[in-house]
């Protein structure tokens, strides 16, 4: 599965058209800017939803004999859906089921053969999540999994975001909208926060009206 690679706007770029926009322009200002711009980027991941095909990634992971656990990649958000977990040895798809449901099975005996669950835990000491599954694999496997990654921070002047181009003026008229804000420009934050909130009204109808993409939506937590 390929991941979309943003090819739009530069964060600093970002922050030249929000300092445009608000008329100023500091260091300080500039480092504002770009917590909004990352506050932004993480408002419309969490509208995501299970949508957002431009997070999608795909990863193979191998498994030694006997194991029953892997680490899952640094950048793991979550499963893309119910069959996002394939064991291609032997091009099986293991059931994901919640923590209740996979200890139940676990403590009902343990034994070795080809793994039909799994379960995400969350992180361990070293802040990367953990997948287990049921039963011990019985030899060498390669796990291959789909998944949503973790939206990355934009931090230096090149960094570019991952979300599509054509949606990266969000993230400049939620900058602006905190930026007139921090101004206490009231009214200019106010037409700043109307242009944002219409932006992503569209934005939602957009990707719902995606035909090509058929996902389970997750509940998420909204702002």
């Amino acid at each position: 599965m390929d991941t979309y690679q943003g090819t739009g706007l530069s964060l600093k770029d970002i922050q030249n058209e929000v300092c445009r926009r608000c008329f100023k322009d500091t260091s300080t200002f500039r480092s504002l800017i770009t917590n909004w711009v990352n506050e932004a980027q993480q408002k419309i991941s969490v509208l995501a939803n299970g949508r957002w095909w431009w997070l999608e990634k795909s990863a193979d992971l191998s498994i030694a004999d006997s194991d029953n656990s892997v680490v899952l990649p640094l950048d793991f958000f979550e499963l893309i859906d119910n069959t996002s977990v394939k064991d291609i040895t032997d091009n099986g798809f293991l059931k994901i089921v919640e923590h209740k449901s996979f200890n139940e099975t676990v403590s009902a005996g343990s034994q070795k053969g080809r793994p039909v669950k799994c379960t995400v835990f969350s992180q361990t000491d070293s802040t990367q999540r953990i997948m287990n599954f049921y039963p011990s694999s019985d030899g060498q496997r390669t796990i291959k999994i789909d998944y949503y990654k973790v939206l990355p921070d934009l931090i230096n002047d090149e960094d570019v975001s991952v979300i599509p181009y054509w949606y990266q003026y969000l993230l400049v008229d939620f900058a602006v909208m905190r930026g007139q804000e921090h101004r206490q420009q009231s009214e200019l934050a106010q037409l700043a926060r109307s242009n944002w909130i219409d932006a992503i009204s569209q934005l939602v109808i957009e990707a719902d009206h995606r035909s090509d993409i058929q996902r389970v939506l997750h509940r998420k937590w909204r702002w």
